[in-house]
């Protein structure tokens, strides 16, 4: 398929989507992130990134060890895949052009030089706290179908807490950063 799309951990979201700004989407004249925000109902918002589940190989290194992880990858209306998947298959149905393996290839590689080329890792630290209040919502309005009167306060409040920290420290890097300290 020729759509964009992504799941993962909240740290490397913002490094996400500022490569997909930079590589050009197959044969025209936008950028990978033009493309991928052009699917959404609310572009203010910017493009939708999934966050991962439990289920692919990311999970040892994500889960257990902590590592931010991401998939990211082209889909469209084919198949996901299968014990058929041949050459003559992709070629046929999945991308007759093979644009969209580079496409994904060129987003990885901004992504890798920025990791490894930065002063500081270009992590989003604060992204963490808007995320889990969001997961944690969600599971809340979910579990209230059974149990209208549960609330989630208190783990609400570490979150609050976790966000605010997030937010000092994006603020005293900030003012490390200006000062040039760092």
């Amino acid at each position: 398929g020729l759509t964009f799309g992504a799941a993962s951990a909240p740290t490397l979201k913002g490094l996400l989507v500022e490569a997909t700004k930079v590589v050009p989407y197959t044969n025209q004249d936008i950028s990978v992130y033009d493309h991928w925000v052009s699917k959404v109902a609310d572009k203010s918002k910017g493009p939708r990134i999934g966050n991962l589940g439990g289920g692919s190989d990311h999970l040892g290194f994500y889960a257990h060890l902590g590592i931010p992880s991401l998939g990211a990858g082209m889909r469209g209306p084919t198949l996901y895949h299968s014990a058929y998947d041949n050459f003559h298959w992709y070629k046929t149905f999945a991308d007759p052009e093979f644009q969209s393996g580079p496409t994904v290839a060129k987003v990885f590689g901004i992504m890798s030089l920025r990791l490894a080329n930065g002063d500081l890792l270009p992590l989003d630290i604060g992204r963490y706290g808007t995320d889990l209040r969001t997961h944690i919502r969600t599971a809340e309005k979910a579990i209230q179908a059974y149990a209208s009167d549960y609330k989630f306060n208190g783990l609400l409040k570490s979150v609050d807490r976790l966000a605010a920290s997030a937010e000092r420290y994006e603020k005293a890097l900030k003012s490390k950063i200006a000062s040039g300290k760092i």
